[in-house]
């Protein structure tokens, strides 16, 4: 019987499946971070009750939802929050975040 060769998983073609099942938990797992991290900063440096934290969370699942079901739009956000607040979030400011994955 000939021994069968060995693979390395590196190197292994993922399935189309598994490419989105793998974009979809690191995206889960970064959102994830990013909530913390603001939710860590409003408790711990500023103090904010926890009820206006949880209030906090609970819209943002809501916005999260209407988002998923198409009501709103997150470019509409991103312009609102620039054009009426002056604030811009860039991705690159989250450098440090990457590399620990």
């Amino acid at each position: 019987m000939a021994k069968q060769k060995r693979v390395n998983p590196a190197r292994r073609p993922l399935s189309e499946a598994a490419l989105k099942e793998a974009k979809a938990r690191y995206t889960s797992a970064g959102l994830n971070v990013g909530i913390e991290l603001m939710l860590w900063v409003l408790i711990d440096k500023h103090d904010a009750p926890l009820e206006d934290v949880q209030q906090l969370l609970n819209e943002m699942i809501d916005v999260a939802d209407s988002i998923n079901k198409g009501y709103v739009d997150l470019r509409d956000i991103e312009k609102t929050l620039l054009e009426e607040y002056n604030v811009e979030v860039e991705l690159d400011t989250f450098a440090l975040l990457r590399r620990r994955t």
